[in-house]
């Protein structure tokens, strides 16, 4: 789960070893954001994002996908 959540200018992630692309969604389902990385303890900085609901899509190296809500005040 992303934390802090809510957040404002940023959330941070714990993810298992290995390559990851996180994909941040806004409301109306548009991509606004697409970052990989190899850190197992990614920050996602989010200063440029209006405020509201956002969905997280985690993907793995294996095609896996998990997801989360995180909220930007």
């Amino acid at each position: 789960s992303p934390f802090p959540n809510p957040g404002t200018t940023h959330f941070t992630l714990d993810l298992y070893p290995g390559p990851h692309t996180i994909t941040l969604f806004d409301a109306t389902g548009r991509m606004v954001l697409q970052q990989r990385t190899t850190d197992a303890r990614p920050v996602i900085g989010t200063e440029a994002l209006p405020a509201g609901l956002y969905h997280v899509a985690v993907r793995d190296a294996q095609g896996a996908v998990l997801g989360a809500s995180w909220v930007k005040e």
